[in-house]
């Protein structure tokens, strides 16, 4: 990583590669014009330089044109009118070839490719609104009625797709924001909650953490202890958030999910502390799938939990700070032991969790690890209460093992 001063980033302008602040977020994408309002509140913040991995022929940091080739425009916060077009096709040929796929790799790769576009649009989502203070509206909702399509053809898919600690790390806003919209989404399909408001439902959990762009991004990527100064100041962000939404003119609805997604069922959470009979649908369930999506995602300062770890912890806190349909909803959604993750069952068999009962979310359905049957297909059978009863779910540790030894294999 090479260092660069705020004020050559500000009469460069435009750089070949991403810039980042000290602990790899990305403050100015590849090809961003270096806004002189971001630099003035890096300055605010205390940032004196950026970082970027600018290959050596660029050393002196010559501002550079905007590259006209088409990977370069899709990833290019400029007007939605001028990218949604090639953004749109990139999503619709992933959507195809999904649809097309004749088997499991081909159709976990384009769902890869999916959920890979997403993230890039909800990037262009926030960088378009801190460098020009607009958010299409038609636009955001086009591709979250997509998503929320995606999600009910492909649950099982998306469930499996991993993100790399690298890419959260450098995009926390992004990722995070993107899964909880995903697990928000899920929830909502599972309430049979009806379009309209299912695309509702994921405007608001995409710009739930739209505030965040204006806080200090030390006070929400650190292992630092934070005072109290900075827990009032980081929890600003809701009310923030509010009004960008406010201001942008979405429906109320959104608004308040943006504005009351920290608020508890006991009353305890904030910025007003409101009771759960007064805080609104939409808000206990991003409250629900942020929180979900948080305890399954590597901080810098801890590990991931398990999702069985995880779903055994909302179940546990539904009553003090969730509410309890929501959480059994995501629950009967994804399961005790959701999609993914490895489980011990009788005989000292091995199994993988591929798809859930819709019926009882202690028994989906697994994938046993080195059986196969006579035309060399994975074996896969029902969770019972007898011989393919589930005893326990894999520690982190013990999966890791199953893995390099299945890609050993």
């Amino acid at each position: 990583m090479k260092p660069v001063t705020l004020e050559l980033a500000e009469k460069n302008g435009t750089y070949n590669a991403d810039l980042t602040i000290d602990n790899g977020f990305i403050v100015f994408p590849a090809q961003t014009d270096s806004t002189a309002e971001l630099i003035a509140l890096l300055r605010e913040w205390g940032y004196t330089e950026l970082f970027t991995d600018e290959p050596a022929g660029a050393a002196e940091h010559d501002a550079v044109a905007p590259s006209t080739d088409q990977a370069s425009q899709e990833n290019s916060p400029v007007s939605p009118d001028e990218q949604s077009a090639p953004r749109t096709e990139m999503l619709d040929r992933a959507l195809a070839d999904a649809a097309a796929a004749q088997d499991e790799a081909a159709r976990l790769a384009a769902v890869k490719r999916i959920c890979d576009e997403y993230s890039a649009y909800i990037n262009h989502v926030y960088t378009h609104y801190a460098t020009h203070g607009d958010i299409d509206q038609k636009e955001l909702a086009v591709y979250m009625e997509k998503l929320c399509h995606c999600v009910s053809e492909y649950r099982n898919d998306i469930l499996r797709i991993k993100i790399s600690e690298t890419v959260r790390s450098k995009n926390f806003l992004i990722v995070h924001s993107f899964r909880s919209t995903l697990f928000a989404i899920i929830i909502a399909q599972q309430l049979n909650t009806p379009l309209d408001r299912q695309i509702e439902i994921a405007t608001a959990c995409v710009l739930h953490e739209i505030g965040m762009i204006q806080i200090p991004p030390q006070l929400y990527i650190t292992d630092k202890h934070l005072t109290q100064s900075d827990r009032t100041q980081l929890s600003g962000h809701t009310v923030i958030g509010y009004n960008i939404v406010k201001d942008l003119g979405f429906p109320l609805s959104v608004q308040l999910g943006v504005f009351e997604h920290h608020e508890k069922e006991n009353g305890s959470g904030y910025p007003r502390h409101l009771p759960g009979s007064k805080i609104s649908v939409y808000a206990k369930i991003i409250a629900v799938a942020c929180a979900f999506e948080a305890m399954t995602a590597p901080r810098e300062f801890r590990d991931e939990r398990s999702p069985f770890d995880a779903m055994l912890e909302m179940i546990k806190n539904n009553k003090s700070q969730y509410d309890e349909i929501v959480v059994k909803a995501l629950l009967y959604a994804i399961s005790l032991y959701p999609v993914g993750s490895y489980v011990h069952l009788n005989g000292g068999k091995i199994g993988r969790v591929i798809a859930v009962s819709p019926d009882n979310p202690k028994k989906p359905i697994v994938q046993l690890v080195g059986q196969h049957t006579a035309h060399g297909e994975p074996v896969t059978v029902p969770v019972d209460d007898t011989e393919n009863k589930i005893l326990r779910a894999l520690t982190k540790e013990e999966t890791n093992d199953i893995l390099k030894t299945i890609e050993s294999a």
